[in-house]
Protein backbone atom coordinates (compact mmCIF):
# COMPACT_ATOMS: atom_id res chain seq x y z
CA UNK A 1 0.00 0.00 0.00
CA UNK A 2 1.31 3.45 -0.89
CA UNK A 3 1.34 5.72 2.14
CA UNK A 4 0.78 8.84 0.03
CA UNK A 5 -2.38 7.26 -1.38
CA UNK A 6 -3.62 6.29 2.07
CA UNK A 7 -2.93 9.81 3.30
CA UNK A 8 -4.92 11.29 0.41
CA UNK A 9 -8.01 9.26 1.31
CA UNK A 10 -7.35 9.76 5.01
CA UNK A 11 -7.62 13.51 4.52
CA UNK A 12 -10.91 13.08 2.66
CA UNK A 13 -12.17 10.97 5.56
CA UNK A 14 -11.08 13.59 8.06
CA UNK A 15 -13.09 16.25 6.24
CA UNK A 16 -16.07 13.88 6.31
CA UNK A 17 -15.74 13.36 10.06
CA UNK A 18 -15.77 17.09 10.67
CA UNK A 19 -18.55 18.02 8.27
CA UNK A 20 -21.05 15.14 8.25
CA UNK A 21 -23.16 14.46 11.33
CA UNK A 22 -25.27 11.52 10.14
CA UNK A 23 -23.37 9.05 12.38
CA UNK A 24 -24.17 6.12 10.12
CA UNK A 25 -21.41 4.06 11.78
CA UNK A 26 -22.68 4.53 15.34
CA UNK A 27 -24.52 1.19 15.44
CA UNK A 28 -21.19 -0.67 15.43
CA UNK A 29 -19.97 1.13 18.54
CA UNK A 30 -23.28 0.79 20.34
CA UNK A 31 -23.19 -2.94 19.58
CA UNK A 32 -19.60 -3.27 20.75
CA UNK A 33 -20.24 -1.37 23.98
CA UNK A 34 -23.25 -3.56 24.75
CA UNK A 35 -21.27 -6.70 23.93
CA UNK A 36 -18.45 -5.77 26.28
CA UNK A 37 -20.98 -5.20 29.06
CA UNK A 38 -22.60 -8.62 28.66
CA UNK A 39 -20.20 -11.18 27.17
CA UNK A 40 -19.18 -13.96 29.54
CA UNK A 41 -18.12 -17.21 27.91
CA UNK A 42 -18.48 -19.07 31.21
CA UNK A 43 -22.03 -17.87 31.96
CA UNK A 44 -24.32 -20.62 33.23
CA UNK A 45 -27.20 -19.35 31.12
CA UNK A 46 -25.17 -19.22 27.94
CA UNK A 47 -28.17 -18.65 25.67
CA UNK A 48 -29.41 -15.64 27.62
CA UNK A 49 -25.89 -14.21 27.79
CA UNK A 50 -25.42 -14.58 24.03
CA UNK A 51 -28.80 -13.00 23.35
CA UNK A 52 -28.00 -10.01 25.55
CA UNK A 53 -24.50 -9.65 24.11
CA UNK A 54 -25.79 -9.30 20.58
CA UNK A 55 -28.37 -6.60 21.09
CA UNK A 56 -28.41 -2.96 20.08
CA UNK A 57 -30.65 0.03 20.68
CA UNK A 58 -29.81 1.21 17.16
CA UNK A 59 -29.52 -1.75 14.77
CA UNK A 60 -28.79 -5.47 14.73
CA UNK A 61 -27.50 -5.42 11.17
CA UNK A 62 -24.06 -6.77 12.14
CA UNK A 63 -25.64 -10.14 12.92
CA UNK A 64 -28.65 -9.88 10.61
CA UNK A 65 -31.30 -8.93 13.16
CA UNK A 66 -33.30 -11.29 15.36
CA UNK A 67 -35.14 -13.48 12.83
CA UNK A 68 -33.61 -15.86 10.27
CA UNK A 69 -30.17 -14.48 11.10
CA UNK A 70 -26.75 -15.52 12.35
CA UNK A 71 -27.91 -14.56 15.84
CA UNK A 72 -31.14 -16.57 15.71
CA UNK A 73 -29.48 -19.71 14.35
CA UNK A 74 -26.71 -19.52 16.95
CA UNK A 75 -29.32 -19.23 19.69
CA UNK A 76 -30.91 -22.40 18.32
CA UNK A 77 -27.52 -24.14 18.27
CA UNK A 78 -26.94 -23.10 21.89
CA UNK A 79 -30.38 -24.30 22.94
CA UNK A 80 -29.68 -27.76 21.55
CA UNK A 81 -25.94 -28.09 22.21
CA UNK A 82 -24.93 -25.48 24.76
CA UNK A 83 -21.61 -26.92 25.87
CA UNK A 84 -20.51 -27.87 22.38
CA UNK A 85 -21.14 -24.32 21.17
CA UNK A 86 -19.31 -22.97 24.20
CA UNK A 87 -16.31 -25.11 23.24
CA UNK A 88 -16.57 -23.77 19.67
CA UNK A 89 -16.20 -20.23 20.97
CA UNK A 90 -13.36 -21.19 23.31
CA UNK A 91 -11.46 -22.56 20.33
CA UNK A 92 -12.29 -19.58 18.09
CA UNK A 93 -11.07 -17.12 20.71
CA UNK A 94 -7.87 -18.97 21.62
CA UNK A 95 -5.13 -16.59 20.49
CA UNK A 96 -2.47 -19.26 20.84
CA UNK A 97 -3.85 -20.91 17.69
CA UNK A 98 -3.77 -19.83 14.05
CA UNK A 99 -6.71 -17.52 13.34
CA UNK A 100 -7.53 -18.93 9.90
CA UNK A 101 -7.68 -22.48 11.24
CA UNK A 102 -9.85 -21.33 14.14
CA UNK A 103 -12.29 -19.69 11.76
CA UNK A 104 -12.37 -22.75 9.49
CA UNK A 105 -13.10 -25.03 12.45
CA UNK A 106 -15.86 -22.73 13.64
CA UNK A 107 -17.50 -22.82 10.20
CA UNK A 108 -17.08 -26.61 10.03
CA UNK A 109 -18.85 -27.05 13.37
CA UNK A 110 -21.64 -24.69 12.30
CA UNK A 111 -22.04 -26.87 9.20
CA UNK A 112 -22.29 -29.94 11.42
CA UNK A 113 -24.90 -28.40 13.68
CA UNK A 114 -26.87 -27.17 10.70
CA UNK A 115 -27.05 -30.64 9.16
CA UNK A 116 -28.34 -32.01 12.45
CA UNK A 117 -30.91 -29.24 12.68
CA UNK A 118 -32.06 -29.89 9.11
CA UNK A 119 -32.98 -33.45 10.09
CA UNK A 120 -35.65 -31.84 12.26
CA UNK A 121 -36.53 -28.75 10.23
CA UNK A 122 -35.91 -28.82 6.47
CA UNK A 123 -36.77 -25.13 6.22
CA UNK A 124 -33.46 -24.17 7.85
CA UNK A 125 -31.06 -23.93 4.92
CA UNK A 126 -28.13 -21.74 6.09
CA UNK A 127 -26.39 -20.86 9.35
CA UNK A 128 -25.14 -17.48 8.08
CA UNK A 129 -21.77 -17.80 9.77
CA UNK A 130 -19.52 -16.63 6.95
CA UNK A 131 -16.10 -15.04 7.41
CA UNK A 132 -17.71 -11.66 8.06
CA UNK A 133 -19.89 -12.88 10.93
CA UNK A 134 -17.06 -14.81 12.52
CA UNK A 135 -14.87 -11.70 12.27
CA UNK A 136 -17.55 -9.84 14.25
CA UNK A 137 -17.09 -12.32 17.11
CA UNK A 138 -13.31 -11.93 16.98
CA UNK A 139 -13.46 -8.16 16.62
CA UNK A 140 -15.82 -7.75 19.55
CA UNK A 141 -13.71 -9.88 21.90
CA UNK A 142 -10.37 -8.51 20.63
CA UNK A 143 -11.23 -5.04 19.21
CA UNK A 144 -7.58 -4.00 18.93
CA UNK A 145 -6.56 -7.11 17.00
CA UNK A 146 -9.44 -7.84 14.62
CA UNK A 147 -12.15 -5.95 12.79
CA UNK A 148 -15.18 -6.65 10.61
CA UNK A 149 -14.33 -8.36 7.34
CA UNK A 150 -16.05 -7.00 4.24
CA UNK A 151 -14.03 -8.36 1.35
CA UNK A 152 -15.59 -6.30 -1.44
CA UNK A 153 -14.96 -3.02 0.38
CA UNK A 154 -11.41 -3.95 1.31
CA UNK A 155 -10.50 -5.14 -2.18
CA UNK A 156 -11.64 -1.81 -3.66
CA UNK A 157 -9.57 0.10 -1.10
CA UNK A 158 -6.47 -1.92 -1.90
CA UNK A 159 -6.81 -0.74 -5.48
CA UNK A 160 -7.27 2.86 -4.34
CA UNK A 161 -4.15 2.54 -2.18
CA UNK A 162 -2.26 0.94 -5.09
CA UNK A 163 -1.34 -2.08 -3.03
CA UNK A 164 0.90 -4.69 -4.63
CA UNK A 165 -0.66 -7.28 -2.34
CA UNK A 166 -4.09 -8.13 -3.73
CA UNK A 167 -5.63 -10.63 -1.34
CA UNK A 168 -8.07 -13.41 -2.14
CA UNK A 169 -11.33 -13.59 -0.23
CA UNK A 170 -10.20 -16.53 1.90
CA UNK A 171 -6.92 -14.84 2.95
CA UNK A 172 -8.43 -13.27 6.00
CA UNK A 173 -5.18 -13.41 7.98
CA UNK A 174 -3.69 -10.96 5.46
CA UNK A 175 -6.75 -8.75 5.86
CA UNK A 176 -6.24 -8.57 9.63
CA UNK A 177 -2.54 -7.85 9.22
CA UNK A 178 -3.15 -5.10 6.68
CA UNK A 179 -5.91 -3.63 8.83
CA UNK A 180 -3.50 -3.31 11.74
CA UNK A 181 -1.04 -1.61 9.41
CA UNK A 182 -3.74 0.83 8.36
CA UNK A 183 -4.57 1.55 12.00
CA UNK A 184 -0.93 2.41 12.66
CA UNK A 185 -0.98 4.91 9.78
CA UNK A 186 -4.33 6.43 10.71
CA UNK A 187 -3.41 6.69 14.40
CA UNK A 188 -0.47 8.96 13.58
CA UNK A 189 -2.98 11.62 12.57
CA UNK A 190 -4.08 12.90 15.98
CA UNK A 191 -6.56 15.30 14.42
CA UNK A 192 -8.35 12.45 12.67
CA UNK A 193 -8.33 10.22 15.76
CA UNK A 194 -9.71 13.02 17.94
CA UNK A 195 -12.43 13.82 15.39
CA UNK A 196 -13.43 10.17 15.17
CA UNK A 197 -13.40 9.71 18.96
CA UNK A 198 -15.45 12.86 19.54
CA UNK A 199 -17.94 11.83 16.89
CA UNK A 200 -18.64 8.55 18.68
CA UNK A 201 -18.66 9.92 22.23
CA UNK A 202 -20.94 12.82 21.31
CA UNK A 203 -23.74 10.28 20.88
CA UNK A 204 -23.31 8.83 24.34
CA UNK A 205 -21.24 5.82 23.35
CA UNK A 206 -18.13 5.71 25.52
CA UNK A 207 -15.73 3.10 24.22
CA UNK A 208 -12.00 2.76 23.74
CA UNK A 209 -10.37 3.24 20.33
CA UNK A 210 -10.31 0.08 18.24
CA UNK A 211 -9.82 -1.38 14.79
CA UNK A 212 -13.39 -0.35 14.03
CA UNK A 213 -11.79 2.92 12.95
CA UNK A 214 -10.22 1.01 10.07
CA UNK A 215 -13.56 -0.53 9.15
CA UNK A 216 -15.15 2.94 9.13
CA UNK A 217 -12.32 4.23 6.94
CA UNK A 218 -12.65 1.34 4.49
CA UNK A 219 -16.43 1.70 4.24
CA UNK A 220 -16.10 5.46 3.65
CA UNK A 221 -13.71 4.92 0.76
CA UNK A 222 -15.79 2.08 -0.67
CA UNK A 223 -18.76 4.45 -0.96
CA UNK A 224 -16.78 7.32 -2.47
CA UNK A 225 -18.19 8.43 -5.84
CA UNK A 226 -15.81 8.24 -8.78
CA UNK A 227 -15.61 12.04 -8.85
CA UNK A 228 -13.91 11.98 -5.42
CA UNK A 229 -11.29 9.41 -6.38
CA UNK A 230 -8.26 11.48 -7.16
CA UNK A 231 -4.61 11.49 -8.08
CA UNK A 232 -1.82 12.14 -5.63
Amino acid sequence: MKVEKINYYKDLYKVHLKSDDTLSELFKYDSLMNFQSNWDLEALDFKDMFNRSFSSKISGRLWGGSVNSAKSIMLTFIEKHKEFVRSMFRDLLDEKKDVVMRMKRFTFHCDQLLRELQDIDKKVVVHRHNLRMISVYLGFVYPNVYTIYDYKSFAKCLKLFESKNVIEEFEIDKFFTMSRTLLTILSKDEELVDAHRSRIKSSGVDIEDSLLLVHDFIEFNFLLPKSRIGEV
